[in-house]
């Protein structure tokens, strides 16, 4: 899940897909790590085997890249569609 979610947020940047791949990836990402981390609390409580903490630690790692790819991609389409409404408005 972590690497789609990195995938989704690295597709919204690009312009043929006009962000849409965010509406994916922000979920994903947001569902991954907070399943990744309520792994690693029970991990750390003992109450789930921690032989899977390694790919549960990249997995959160991976989900907050994907946050991070999603702001990014979500701002710069924001600023797009201002410059759009800003020179629309300029126009009048």
């Amino acid at each position: 899940m972590g690497i789609a979610s990195v995938l989704c947020s690295a597709a919204a940047l690009t312009p043929c897909l006009f962000g849409l791949p965010v509406v994916f990836g922000l979920p994903l990402s947001l569902t991954t790590w907070i399943l990744a981390r309520s792994d690693l609390s029970k991990m750390q409580k003992g109450l789930m085997d921690p032989a899977g903490k390694p790919l549960t630690s990249y997995a959160r790692y991976l989900a907050l890249a994907g946050l991070l790819l999603n702001l990014c991609s979500m701002s710069f389409w924001g600023l797009i569609c201002l410059n759009s409404l800003w020179r629309e408005w300029a126009r009048v």
